[in-house]
């Protein structure tokens, strides 16, 4: 648990500051532009045609604030969080303690997660869906009788395909 909260500031620290340092790409400004069209004309079809329904939903939580921009990368850095301690558990879970750490470790440390974990993208959360699923998975590996895992695995699986179908 001292790791896991360890990590998390440090993951905090590192994916908060200086959330407006980097221009907008052109998927965040579809992004806020469909999640604005969805909560003010409840149009849902490009982001359901596309593919990326979670994440535009999501991002309408930035709607409120003066810079939508920052607020939705805030959104995306803490749904990056919960795949850091998800990825914690899952290989806590797999192979013991020192591999959670390690996870931890690499996963805070990889410059691929420093920039995607800091843009209002979708793949943030089908990479928390995915890291779920497998924690999940491996549960009803460990107690395949039990319904809990299967409804977790389960939803995990149709909040992955809402967050980014084409992946």
């Amino acid at each position: 648990i001292l790791a896991i909260g360890l990590f998390l500031v440090l993951y905090l620290v590192t994916r908060t500051l200086s959330l407006d340092a980097l221009p907008i790409f052109l998927d965040e400004a579809v992004h806020l532009q469909w999640a604005e069209r969805l909560f003010s004309e409840g149009r849902i079809l490009r982001p359901v045609g596309s593919g990326r329904l979670l994440a535009v939903a999501t991002y309408g939580l930035a709607l409120p604030f003066e810079d939508r921009l920052w607020a939705a990368r805030l959104i995306a850095s803490l749904v990056g969080a919960l795949t850091l301690l998800l990825t914690m558990l899952l290989a806590h879970r797999l192979f013991g303690t020192l591999a959670g750490v390690v996870a931890g470790a690499l996963y805070v440390c990889s410059p691929f997660a420093l920039v995607y974990d800091r843009l209002a993208l979708s793949d943030g959360f089908l990479s928390a869906c995915i890291t779920g699923l497998m924690l999940a998975t491996f549960r009803l590996s460990e107690r395949p009788g039990e319904v809990r895992p299967r409804l977790i695995a389960a939803a995990l699986i149709v909040l992955a395909v809402v967050s980014k179908v084409s992946a």
